[in-house]
């Protein structure tokens, strides 16, 4: 009896996965709702036993000049496994943010690259940054270099139906020390595993811009 129960336990110990060197007990996340995933939030959710939890995004700027808001969205006490969701349009500010994320605790730092919301995307941050590969990636390099926990990257196919670059983008993050790369589909966040239907930019929350079969093929043509 006592070493069935230590096989139990020795089996709930073993991680579901890990993302670079942290390991994640189950496959339960919380994914990032602006408004909605503030810090108590996250804390309850983690007390009921979630895997890891994520930040609202948080723009890096902000959280680097200290706007009382951001902090309060980079906060990490009492949350398990947290995760900050960053977003930008300069390396500097990037890598700045997420070192502050991390010395507030964040074990995973989440770049996003999938935000299609005006106000961001007008500012040449989130989703925006699916047009300019090159620049997205000074943003995730600086990011990388900064700090020493896993780096994640939240994106879209592509800025739009005509130029589903996620493979390029994916294969190029991977290169740079990224050690997760996802495709979004309204909130459905997947972090391991098959990808879900994608969307692009443009279509915003709209119907999927690829059947499921055709983000499979992109996520082959990833991980070739």
């Amino acid at each position: 009896m006592n070493q069935a129960i230590a096989e139990e336990n020795d089996t709930a110990e073993t991680p579901a996965f890990c993302i670079g060197d942290v390991a994640v007990q189950n496959r339960v996340m919380l994914a990032p709702m602006t408004g909605i995933t503030d810090a108590p939030f996250r804390r309850l959710v983690s007390h009921l036993g979630a895997g890891l939890v994520v930040s609202e995004m948080t723009a890096s700027e902000l959280l680097v000049e200290g706007d009382r808001n951001a902090v309060l969205r980079a906060e990490g006490q009492g949350t398990g496994i947290h995760v900050v969701q960053l977003a930008g349009c300069e390396p500097h500010w990037m890598a700045e943010g997420a070192r502050i994320a991390e010395g507030a605790g964040a074990g995973i730092i989440d770049i996003n690259m999938g935000c299609p919301a005006k106000h961001v995307a007008n500012r040449q941050s989130g989703s925006a940054l699916m047009r300019d590969l090159d620049h997205a990636l000074t943003l995730i390099e600086a990011t990388v270099c900064s700090v020493a926990v896993p780096v994640t990257l939240k994106m879209r196919l592509g800025w739009d139906d005509r130029s589903i670059n996620a493979p390029q983008l994916a294969r190029r993050a991977e290169a740079a020390g990224v050690s997760v790369t996802r495709y979004i589909e309204s909130m459905l966040f997947e972090i391991c595993g098959a990808s879900p239907p994608g969307t692009t930019a443009a279509r915003r929350m709209r119907r999927p811009a690829a059947k499921p079969a055709h983000v499979i093929r992109i996520d082959r043509q990833v991980r070739r």
